[in-house]
């Protein structure tokens, strides 16, 4: 099962399928790190953008294709037309 990490930086929010042993190994590799979620599956990332964001599952879905392409497995979520 591969791990997903939201993690919310100053300016970004990211999700990344990154295997990190900890907040504290996500703390280190991001200088504006401010908090991170750790889920177990894709899913969980979904229904937790559907619900704290108020977005449809399209316009989650459509923001993650990018994710198996990307060679650090981290994509950068467009939410701030969200907030």
């Amino acid at each position: 099962m591969v791990p997903y990490n939201l993690i919310f930086l100053k300016s970004v929010v990211l999700l990344s399928k990154q295997d990190f042993p900890s907040w504290r190994e996500i703390q280190n590799a991001y200088e504006d790190y401010m908090a991170s979620i750790h889920f177990q599956e894709l899913e969980e990332v979904i229904e937790y953008l559907i619900l704290d964001y108020k977005v449809n599952r399209k316009f989650i879905e459509d923001q993650f294709d990018g994710l198996a392409e990307s060679l650090d497995h981290t994509i950068r979520l467009n939410l701030n037309t969200l907030i």
